[in-house]
């Protein structure tokens, strides 16, 4: 399962939550009839209405149709399944492993990730430890196949010094 965001409050009286959510995809998730998975409960929800607010989404959930019905909801964690997700999406996650190359030259493996709140950051070790942000600008290519990253060039991103 994969955490695509967590449930900070109720909206309104109507049933809505407001929830928090840094994932890269979340429009690929957060559309109407998509089960979401919420942490401690056994079975899906299923959203039946999606809006923006004030840098939050706000989700309204069929059968969930009044605050009461929400309200222990808040402050949980909500999920999807991998395999719910469409394939040609690559998660952060997915890229623990993978070789780094940059201008031709292998600067080292990833290792791990963090979030810093802005976006994903890689951490890469090599003969170095390096952080790379994981955004759009800096990735140039991923091979799946042979599991590596190329970043674009750009001076000064992997000085040596």
């Amino acid at each position: 399962m994969i955490c695509v965001g967590e449930i900070i409050n109720t909206h309104g009286l109507k049933g809505e939550v407001k929830v928090n959510s840094k994932f890269r995809y979340k429009d690929k998730v957060f559309q109407p009839k998509k089960n979401l998975f919420i942490e401690d409960v056994e079975s899906p929800v299923v959203i039946k209405k999606r809006r923006y607010h004030k840098n939050n989404d706000l989700l309204l959930f069929e059968k969930h149709e009044d605050i009461n019905d929400v309200l222990i909801y808040k402050g949980s964690k909500i999920f999807v399944p991998r395999e719910a997700l469409p394939k040609d999406i690559i998660l952060v996650e997915d890229l623990i492993g993978f070789i780094v190359k940059y201008q031709a030259k292998e600067i080292g493996q990833i290792k791990h990730f963090f979030n810093n709140k802005a976006h994903d950051v890689l951490i890469i070790e090599g003969n170095q430890q390096h952080y790379l942000p994981y955004v759009n600008d800096l990735i140039k290519k991923i091979d799946l196949e042979k599991k590596i990253v190329f970043v674009n060039e750009i001076e000064g991103i992997f000085d040596e010094n």
